[in-house]
């Protein structure tokens, strides 16, 4: 086999992506494998990045006929716990029970936990259905807490435990909650956020519990995304303006339309946007209900002048509203993109109707103008699309 004349870091740079540039991790594995058959000296380099980050799917429902242990997910496990060696090479690790027994799960978690010396950012996937978390796995949980950067957990079931030891993991820099599903902390975590993502149900809407959970993080949070129900009410909606650090926000929520304190909540809360902010992307409603009237605050016109990208989902102000404010330079004077939803709303019907498509253009040549790029909502398009497409096959087959 000939020896490469490249040094090792920009060999593993190659590796790095060939191993990402697929969807599938079946098929950059297997190019991996290729690139070990081509040289020896490969073999160590796409060893690591093999094991660099791993996505591991446990289900304990067939164990009857062996499925579990003869899986993938099964067999690398089984390398992790007998190779020290291989297991610390480990940096992200994903663990999906969702569909395992508690006994199970507790023994794949544990020993996953106990093996991965070297991970630096992990993720939950978890049940919904309430439980505690085993003394076993919060013992090792613990026992990796002070040097994860990254948390994500997905599901419910411990929610609660997770609440309890939040603060014993001082070095976070990304934590993903989904749901945020306890109502209380013991005490405020120090650590210093730069990206925190979160749902609330709807009978959890502590934003105070939010609140107290990002309380180190003024000065080092630079991305949210919030989902929940019930934000901007009563005396702890959410309040951004501590965030001075804060460049990218995403907040999707509803609000009782009917509810005439709903456009004071909204102005209220958008006030507190900080000024260096650079992303938004916010939606009052959800699904086909009726969306605020935004265009009576003059929505776009109170918004931070530094934003650059603005995203309105199920928000569809009218055409002339957005040529108006479009076409003045003063406002969103940093803008260089905007996705709008395609739609209107037709107050009398109570429905979406179709923007018609002379508007739309009429729009983006407006934005273009300035040197602002119009999106529309993708998902609303396709829809279109699809139903277009579902209406002459009818009409073909009628014919």
């Amino acid at each position: 086999m000939p020896m490469p004349t490249l040094p090792p870091e920009i060999i593993s740079l190659i590796l790095a992506h060939v191993h990402g540039f697929d969807v599938s991790p079946e098929k950059s594995d297997k190019r991996l494998a290729r690139c070990c058959r081509v040289s020896k000296a490969f073999l160590t380099l796409a060893r690591a990045e093999l094991y660099r980050q791993l996505y591991l799917h446990y289900n304990s429902r067939n164990l009857l006929d062996g499925t579990p242990f003869n899986s993938p997910s099964a067999r690398i496990l089984r390398t992790l716990a007998s190779h020290p060696q291989i297991s610390a090479l480990v940096r992200s690790l994903t663990v999906d029970v969702t569909g395992s027994e508690g006994y199970y799960a507790e023994a794949v978690i544990q020993t996953l936990l106990g093996a991965c010396t070297g991970m630096v950012q992990l993720s939950f996937r978890l049940p919904d259905s309430e439980g505690r978390m085993p003394e076993s796995v919060k013992g090792r949980l613990l026992g990796v807490a002070s040097r994860l950067v990254k948390l994500v957990v997905y599901g419910s079931q411990w929610a609660q435990d997770f609440a309890q030891i939040l603060s014993e993991f001082a070095s976070l820099r990304h934590l993903h909650l989904y749901p945020l599903a306890f109502d209380t902390l013991p005490s405020a975590p120090s650590f210093q956020l730069v990206k925190f993502g979160g749902s609330i149900r709807a009978r959890q809407q502590n934003i105070g519990t939010l609140h107290h959970l990002l309380s180190s993080s003024h000065n080092s949070l630079v991305e949210l995304y919030v989902r929940t129900t019930g934000i901007l009410a009563g005396k702890e909606a959410l309040d951004l303006s501590p965030f001075i650090a804060l460049r990218r926000l995403e907040v999707y929520t509803s609000c009782d339309v009917h509810d005439v304190r709903s456009l004071a909540r909204i102005k209220a809360f958008v006030k507190t946007l900080p000024a260096r902010l650079d992303r938004l992307g916010t939606s009052y409603n959800s699904g086909d209900t009726a969306p605020p009237d935004l265009e009576s605050l003059d929505y776009l016109r109170i918004l931070p002048p530094g934003l650059r990208a603005l995203a309105l989902s199920s928000t569809p102000f009218s055409t002339p509203y957005l040529l108006k404010t479009l076409s003045d330079t003063s406002c969103l004077s940093s803008a260089t993109e905007v996705e709008l939803d395609p739609r209107l709303w037709d107050v009398e019907r109570g429905r979406y109707n179709r923007r018609p498509l002379a508007e739309l253009y009429k729009i983006n040549k407006v934005a273009e103008k300035r040197g602002i790029k119009a999106y529309w909502l993708r998902a609303v398009i396709e829809e279109w699309e699809t139903t277009e497409a579902v209406s002459e096959s009818d009409e073909e087959e009628e014919e």
